[in-house]
């Protein structure tokens, strides 16, 4: 008795080869709806893929920076409460020069007055030297950040009784017998030529503190923010050597702490206004993410509707292929049981 065997069936073939592709399809139906995401790997989309990736950075780049500014912005309040509580003593030391001042007090009352007023003095610098945010001193003028001495202005060499400094196109020199207050000229609102980041050797000691912060997700001046904050100090503000002994030491006093709540004024002006600008860089922030979040979504998140037909689709293919590869294999039995008889 002969035997038969078929070596091929090719309508098996065809029809396993179609089930494999639509349960490939099948299977990344369901990958992507238990992700949300059209892309889980770049075989799905290797262009993309890329696209997908660089947003993505770029949005958690700009979501720290948003946190850097409002760090900085925060910093900023932290010295804002500090000048204004120093204001209050300016205020008040110079009430005391004024009442100095007058020829109707003997010597005595005015070594009282002078007491608290150097008290107040004393408090002044303490109140500068204690203000902080996260470990760094605002109003003292001791941080100097990560700047090169350049900033957005000024520059010193330190050197000598003088002190170079270059302002824009400005350039000129500080003679170190020149009162702090005198250095600049305030005729432009603090601010509008950047921080003014002096280093004065003499008299004053203004020498203010400096920061850079970080606020876009690229390295690039665009994408930094630079400010500084005065040094309060009694030495800062160029009272330290005043007394109201006597009617004269009063009077110079008064006109001392007079250009010194000049200063803390303007300072707290541009402070203000850097605060201002932070809250305008930070809002900007937040719309380019949401804007960027979005195009980012556009290209990797899933289509549910979509997905959900796909899926739908390739289920019914999936059966239908089923059926149709067992009924494949039992026509080749079919034959061999024919031949067979």
């Amino acid at each position: 008795m002969s035997s038969f065997a078929l070596r091929s069936n090719s309508l098996a073939y065809s029809a396993y080869k179609n089930l494999a592709q639509t349960q490939s399809s099948l299977s990344a139906n369901i990958s992507r709806l238990s992700s949300g995401l059209r892309i889980n790997s770049t075989a799905d989309d290797s262009a993309g893929s890329n696209v997908s990736v660089r947003m993505s950075n770029q949005i958690r780049g700009m979501s720290q920076a948003n946190r850097n500014a409002q760090d900085a912005n925060n910093l900023l309040a932290t010295a804002e409460s500090g000048l204004s509580d120093i204001s209050n003593i300016v205020s008040k030391m110079r009430e005391l020069s004024v009442q100095a001042a007058t020829d109707t007090l003997n010597d005595n009352d005015r070594a009282s007055i002078n007491l608290e007023f150097q008290s107040l003095k004393d408090e002044l610098t303490r109140i500068a030297n204690v203000t902080e945010y996260n470990g760094m001193n605002v109003l003292n003028g001791s941080y100097q950040g990560t700047h090169d001495g350049t900033g957005n202005g000024v520059t010193w060499d330190g050197n000598g009784p003088e002190s170079l400094y270059n302002r824009q196109n400005h350039t000129g020199r500080y003679n170190q017998a020149q009162p702090g207050y005198e250095f600049f000229d305030h005729s432009e609102p603090h601010g509008t030529h950047g921080p003014e980041m002096v280093n004065q050797d003499g008299p004053g000691d203004n020498i203010r503190g400096h920061w850079r912060i970080q606020i876009g997700a690229d390295n690039d001046i665009n994408n930094q923010h630079e400010f500084s904050i005065m040094n309060a100090t009694a030495n800062g503000l160029d009272l330290e050597h005043n007394h109201v002994n006597d009617v004269d030491e009063a009077r110079r006093a008064i006109t001392h702490l007079d250009h010194a709540t000049d200063e803390l004024n303007r300072e707290r002006s541009y402070i203000g206004s850097e605060q201002n600008k932070l809250q305008f860089t930070m809002s900007n922030l937040s719309s380019n993410i949401q804007s960027i979040e979005s195009a980012r979504s556009d290209i990797e998140d899933v289509d549910y509707a979509s997905e959900m037909s796909e899926l739908a689709k390739n289920q019914i293919l999936v059966q239908s292929g089923t059926a149709m590869l067992a009924q494949a294999n039992m026509v080749s039995q079919n034959i061999l049981q024919l031949l067979g008889n």
